[in-house]
């Protein structure tokens, strides 16, 4: 009667780490989030700046990743997901479309969908960094900015 009142003692107890956050050695994330950070090159500005825009960009994706996964369709995201950044996707639409039981059409239907509440999303995040909400746009202007400079340089 006891035993789940005892296990919820040891779980926290101090001396075993209770309270205290586990940190995961995910090399695989290590390493992705080791080539997407900022170059030597940059000012600390720049730095700044370019660390806002990706943290922007991120909470966006877990806000669309949430909604996707709370409307249940996590499965679709997961492979929609490649198409939001502007790359050059792994898989072609039709094969997409094959995994997810769609035609090629409705694939492209749900990634134009995608981005544009991707966009929703992104301008959700910015709206609550600044003070007035006509200043949304200049400032996803500015994220964008920040990022090409990233990405063009050498």
């Amino acid at each position: 009667r006891h035993f789940l009142y005892h296990q919820r003692d040891r779980s926290q107890a101090l001396k075993r780490g209770g309270g205290a956050t586990t940190l995961s050695l995910d090399m695989q994330s290590a390493e992705e989030s080791y080539a997407i950070q900022p170059r030597a090159d940059m000012t600390p500005e720049d730095v700044f700046e370019y660390r806002w825009a990706m943290t922007v960009i991120n909470r966006a994706l877990r806000r669309l990743e949430e909604e996707s996964r709370a409307t249940g369709s996590s499965r679709q995201f997961d492979q929609l997901t490649p198409f939001l950044t502007g790359g050059e996707p792994q898989l072609p639409y039709k094969q997409v479309g094959k995994t997810l039981g769609m035609s090629e059409g409705a694939v492209k239907v749900a990634v134009h969908r995608l981005r544009k509440r991707y966009g929703e999303c992104l301008r959700a995040e910015l709206a609550e960094t600044v003070v007035d909400l006509g200043e949304v746009d200049a400032e996803l202007r500015q994220m964008l900015t920040i990022l090409g400079r990233q990405a063009h340089s050498p």
